[in-house]
């Protein structure tokens, strides 16, 4: 056999290749608050860049979001309020729609 045509075990990689590559590949992001690497599923999508993921993970994030929440009551309540008050009926619609299939589900299982 010729020499170097030996696949490389994972351990051969040198870590500054498997890092360029992961980084570059895009296999494993770093999330800056937790520290961890994890895979771009592990990561909410960014609404103002399509293909983009949020550089916090799940978790992080829901922990971020819900200490801002607690801190800032009184605006979370009010951006609630303004939210329900615009999309009255679009969430009636989304409760009747609900309510129908629940009621087709428990027919269903009888």
């Amino acid at each position: 056999m010729a020499q170097g045509n030996e696949p490389q075990t994972e351990e051969a990689v040198p870590q500054v290749d498997r890092e360029v590559a992961e980084r570059w590949i895009g296999a494993l992001h770093r999330c800056p608050r937790c520290g961890k690497r994890k895979p771009p599923a592990e990561f909410y999508a960014r609404q103002d860049r399509p293909g983009r993921e949020r550089p916090h993970c799940c978790d992080c994030h829901k922990a971020i979001s819900l200490a801002w929440q607690r801190e800032n009551r009184d605006l979370h309540n009010e951006a609630n309020a303004r939210y329900r008050d615009r999309n009255r009926d679009r969430d009636r619609e989304r409760s009747r729609r609900r309510r129908a299939k629940l009621k087709r589900e428990g027919e269903a299982r009888a």
